[in-house]
């Protein structure tokens, strides 16, 4: 933040000085002093205006990567979190799988196609 308003008071500067400078040129070529100081102070501020939406936007643009950065951090916490509690009932479904019953063994198997479709959502959040 410091270092930005470095920036745009060295902008400043340089305006004003070139601002002073044209205007004496102006005076000069015959154009009243007032008019041209006037003209050209227009110019730099515009000048300087544009170096602190400049900055602002870097700024902004620094702030976003590092939300962006923090919440896929977060999404990848959660993600290895929850493949940790789907962990159970994976080994959980084996062993239903391989019971006699075959309304159990079905349970079993929905249990497995479940936590396989959790699985795939939780690849599918994963940054490219």
């Amino acid at each position: 933040m410091i270092q930005q308003a470095w920036v745009v008071a060295g902008v400043a500067a340089v305006a004003s000085f070139g601002t002073a400078g044209g205007a004496l040129a102006l005076y000069g070529v015959g154009i009243p002093y007032m008019a041209a100081a006037a003209a050209l102070a227009l110019c730099a501020g515009a000048v300087v205006r544009a170096a602190q939406g400049h900055t602002a936007s870097t700024a902004a643009e620094t702030m976003l990567r590092a939300r962006v950065e923090q919440l896929e951090a977060t999404a990848s916490g959660l993600r290895h979190d929850l493949r940790g509690v789907l962990s159970p009932a994976l080994m959980v479904s084996d062993r239903l799988i391989s019971h006699d019953d075959p309304a159990i063994r079905r349970a079993g198997e929905a249990v497995v196609r479940s936590v396989d479709r959790a699985t795939e959502l939780l690849a599918a959040t994963k940054p490219a």
